[in-house]
């Protein structure tokens, strides 16, 4: 990769509050940040101190990436996104407009992150792993796509497909089709004594399975 520093590329920058700021362009860079060759940049962006970002990436309007993100090559990241310091974005990911991406997430290759999604601080995303329109992904999740098969962390339960084909998922001790899961996850939550809020938070990675398989 041939990283361009963006002091190097404008030269008539002004230089208000640490942020390279052009009138001309309508966005704000912080220092050492670094852009590769034919990467976009949309109005009223604003980016943080020692970022990257590849080459062919597109970083649409009103985005704001913090400090110390990696976002690789063929990145395409939607408007008003949220990207908060020191996550790592793989190579040939979307991110869809207005989601908003937490402190250490981790995003592997061609990712794609819906509309409105939430993902939590310290989260991992897997490579090949798809996220619904505004489904939120909880802190330290991990969430990974090998041989076909997704587990989900972090919960009070371990949450996995165990059968693609069938649409069957598991959630702790309890296995279901999917659009059965979807008709008796408050029922099944009421059996097991959950709150109301984990019931919702339970039906939000209902939707995110529901949305991959």
């Amino acid at each position: 990769m041939i990283w361009r520093d963006i002091k190097d590329i404008y030269t008539t920058w002004k230089i208000i509050d640490g942020f390279y700021v052009s009138n001309c362009f309508k966005f704000k860079i912080g220092r050492s940040t670094k852009i590769g060759n034919s990467a976009e940049i949309g109005d009223n962006v604003k980016i943080g101190y020692n970022v990257e970002i590849g080459n062919n990436a597109k970083i649409c309007d009103f985005a704001e990436i913090g400090d110390y993100v990696e976002i690789g090559d063929n990145v395409k990241i939607g408007d008003n996104v949220k990207i908060r310091y020191s996550a790592e974005i793989g190579y040939n990911v979307e991110i869809g407009n207005n989601a908003k991406i937490g402190y250490n997430v981790e995003i592997g290759n061609f990712a794609k992150i819906g509309y409105n999604a939430e993902i939590g601080d310290y989260a991992e995303i897997g490579d090949n792993v798809k996220i619904g329109d505004s489904v939120k992904i909880g802190n330290n999740t991990e969430i990974n796509n090998k041989l076909g098969v997704i587990f989900l962390y972090g919960t009070k339960h371990t949450i996995n497909i165990n059968n693609p084909k069938l649409r069957l998922l598991s959630i702790g001790c309890v296995t279901m089709s999917i659009d059965d899961w979807k008709k008796k996850y408050k029922e099944v939550g009421k059996e097991n004594n959950y709150s109301d809020r984990t019931c919702e938070e339970y039906f939000q990675y209902i939707k995110l399975f529901d949305n991959i398989y």
